[in-house]
C-alpha cells in the first residue's frame, strides 16, 4: 500500500527475541538505566497510570526483535529522555559556595520540561536518514 502524505518510515523490530545472551545483555542495559537518580525521580513524579506514549520515556521492550543498532539507539534515546528528571546541580554553572558548605534555603528553579520522547525519536530518525542509513522496516507515523 501507499503511505499517506506527510508520513515517514522508521526502523522497528518484528517478532520476539528468545536468545538468552541477547536478553541478558538487554536487561543489563535496562537495569543500568533504571538504577539512575533521574529514573527514580521520574517514577516518583509521573505515576505509571499517567504516563503517555510519545510524551514520557518508555522502557524499551527487551523481547521484541530489533537489530543491534536499533536496540542500542532505543536505549540511548530512553536514557537521554530520562535525564530530564535528573536533579539540578547543587550550584549553577559549576560554581561552588565560598564556604564550601551548602547554603540553607537555596532554591533551584524547576528543570526544563522534558522534550517529548517521540520528538527525540523523530529527530534521530531524520539524522540517520540524512546520513544514508538504509536499515528501515515499516512503521508509519504522521509528523
Amino acid at each position: 500500500g501507499s503511505l499517506p502524505p506527510g508520513a515517514n518510515m522508521i526502523s522497528v523490530g518484528v517478532g520476539t527475541r528468545t536468545d538468552e545472551i541477547v536478553l541478558r545483555r538487554r536487561q543489563k542495559q535496562i537495569d543500568y538505566g533504571k538504577n539512575t537518580v533521574g529514573y527514580q525521580l521520574f517514577c516518583q513524579q509521573v505515576p505509571k497510570a499517567a504516563r503517555q506514549p510519545g510524551v514520557h520515556p518508555q522502557t524499551p521492550n527487551k523481547y521484541k526483535k530489533y537489530s543491534r543498532r536499533s536496540w542500542d539507539m532505543q536505549i540511548k534515546l530512553w536514557r537521554r529522555a530520562l535525564h530530564a528528571w535528573d536533579p539540578p546541580s547543587r550550584y549553577p554553572a559549576g560554581g561552588s559556595h565560598p564556604s564550601g558548605l551548602a547554603r540553607s534555603g537555596f532554591v533551584h528553579p524547576l528543570p526544563p520540561a522534558p522534550r517529548p520522547f517521540l520528538s527525540l525519536l523523530r529527530s534521530q530518525i531524520r539524522n540517520e536518514a540524512a546520513a544514508g542509513d538504509q536499515e528501515v522496516t515499516t512503521l508509519c507515523f504522521t509528523c
